[in-house]
């Protein structure tokens, strides 16, 4: 953890497709949104990198299968998305569910504006599409 706080928006419910487990997965991962893009990743000696399923295992205590299983659920909810960032892929975090920071940032509005459109202002849309 980077030592920033995560707000978690409880305005926004977790489906009813989420169980009990899934929940205490999707915020054990909250720690590691880096910066305030929402992306998932893990310190390394070259700084921060994508944080993968092997990782996820790991901090889970459970199978890498179990991890895919979790991720294609919350990717198929909308609340995880995978995203393409350079060469590398992340995963990032829905800010309706848990926003970093104070403010959605540009990155984390063009990752997950499929899924902001009808659930934020049309002002602040416009003001995020003006800046693209």
């Amino acid at each position: 953890m980077n030592g920033s706080f995560v707000k978690i928006h409880y305005f926004k419910e977790m489906p009813k497709e989420c169980s009990v487990l899934d929940c205490g997965r999707f915020y054990k991962l909250l720690e590691y949104i880096i910066g305030d893009n929402q992306l998932l990743g893990v310190r390394s000696s070259r700084g921060y990198r994508p944080m993968g399923i092997k990782k996820m295992a790991e901090i889970f205590e459970c199978s890498e299968r179990s991890v895919k299983s979790f991720l294609k659920k919350f990717e198929t909810l909308g609340i995880i998305k995978k995203a393409n960032m350079g060469e590398e892929m992340w995963y990032g975090v829905n800010p309706l569910y848990a926003l970093k920071g104070k403010y959605l940032s540009q990155v984390a509005f063009m990752i997950f504006q499929d899924e902001l459109v009808g659930e934020i202002p049309d002002w602040a849309i416009k003001e995020y599409m003006g800046a693209i």
